[in-house]
């Protein structure tokens, strides 16, 4: 009957979508948007960094790139910084951004967003310091923590946490189901939502062999994550995230979900694009576009997401803090006179995701051992 009924209402849904694609594009975007040559003339890029750590040419190519994207109107807000060698080099913002319900207001670089999967890096940063503390052994099985993660006897049961973290467990399919999630958030029950994915965790059965490919894990990631935490360091995740941030002096710049209800009057709002019209997608396409923008601007601005916590997706944070933490991370653990993670652990993660005997083949390429952060790496970027 659930399948049932969420078939009826993935298609009631849908119908939905293109009417709201149309209302939105000639109503909603013209009445409420802020005009882009009004925001450029209100809020241009700007470098809010002093330090001239690297060349003023590279600040102003990525300063014409903002530009250049809040003029045409493909942008509205956004926040761009980085760190080399432990120190901010850059930290540029432009644009505006919808503060509470209908405010808008100049995007500087303490504005909050909601960074959806942003939060696995930083959720994975979190759980590193049980294993720097000696309290998680990272290759450990799930059930050594987690008992009832998996039968004795079953080949689940070997899943590691490494190789779950590495979306190698075959479970990218185990979630709470849209009902569920629609069910929760009409009841105002957040805590019922996580108990949900606990169970379906529990349950669900690798769709391959645990370890042999790799399949993004979008959701479910949240719960192996969540647990294991909780189990290994008798700490909620959202606590090791403040450690986190705490560390890297950014408190008031990261948050991985249960907002506090200032912070959640003051977060920037998801927008929807100018125009979902694209010339090389099919209709198909361009429903799912439409569909899956309102279901995750609907959910990313709304209360209930915000009170929910999940290492996978609904953190809230700042590019300077997100950067900073990197920097760190890229910095032997190291940034100013604070060390996030010790010399040794940051050398281990980087022979893991260096080491190419321990990729496996999957549907985006060869995906390495990453230990959370993305087993996908991007060539063009990283060499």
């Amino acid at each position: 009957r659930d399948r049932y009924m969420g078939r009826m209402l993935s298609v009631a849904v849908s119908l939905v979508a293109v009417f709201l694609c149309v209302i939105h594009r000639f109503v909603f975007v013209r009445q409420w948007r802020p005009n882009p040559s009004k925001i450029m003339l209100t809020a241009p890029a700007r470098n809010y960094c002093d330090q001239a750590t690297i060349s003023h040419i590279a600040t102003n190519r990525v300063i014409a790139i903002i530009n250049h994207q809040i003029s045409t109107g493909r942008e509205v807000g956004i926040q761009v910084c980085a760190y080399f060698r432990g120190k901010e080099c850059m930290n540029v913002c432009a644009g505006m951004a919808r503060i509470g319900s209908n405010k808008w207001d100049i995007v500087t670089p303490k504005t909050l967003f909601m960074s959806y999967s942003v939060a696995k890096g930083i959720s994975t940063t979190a759980l590193l310091q049980l294993v720097d503390q000696g309290r998680l052994d990272i290759d450990a099985p799930i059930t050594k923590y987690w008992p009832s993660f998996a039968p004795p006897s079953s080949p689940k049961s070997k899943i590691s946490i490494s190789c779950a973290l590495s979306h190698r467990a075959g479970l990218h399919h185990a979630q709470p189901s849209p009902l569920t999630a629609l069910r929760c958030w009409i009841a105002r029950q957040p805590s019922s939502f996580w108990a949900a994915g606990v169970k379906t965790l529990e349950q669900a059965k690798p769709v391959f062999p645990p370890g042999t490919s790799a399949e993004y894990h979008p959701v479910g990631w949240s719960w192996v994550v969540g647990v294991i935490a909780e189990k290994a360091g008798q700490k909620h995740i959202s606590q090791l995230v403040n450690d986190v941030a705490r560390r890297i002096g950014m408190e008031d710049q990261m948050y991985l979900g249960l907002l506090p209800p200032s912070v959640f009057q003051n977060f920037c709002r998801l927008e929807f694009i100018s125009s979902f019209w694209n010339p090389i997608w099919s209709v198909s396409t361009t429903v799912r576009v439409v569909l899956e923008s309102i279901v995750f601007i609907l959910f990313g601005n709304s209360h209930f997401w915000s009170q929910l916590c999940l290492p996978s997706s609904n953190g809230y944070f700042t590019a300077q803090a997100v950067a900073r933490m990197y920097g760190a991370l890229g910095n032997r653990g190291k940034v100013d006179d604070s060390q996030l993670l010790s010399e040794n652990l940051i050398q281990k993660i980087h022979a893991n995701v260096t080491n190419v005997n321990q990729c496996v083949s999957s549907p985006k390429g060869r995906a390495r051992m990453s230990w959370g952060f993305s087993p996908w790496p991007n060539y063009d970027i990283c060499g």
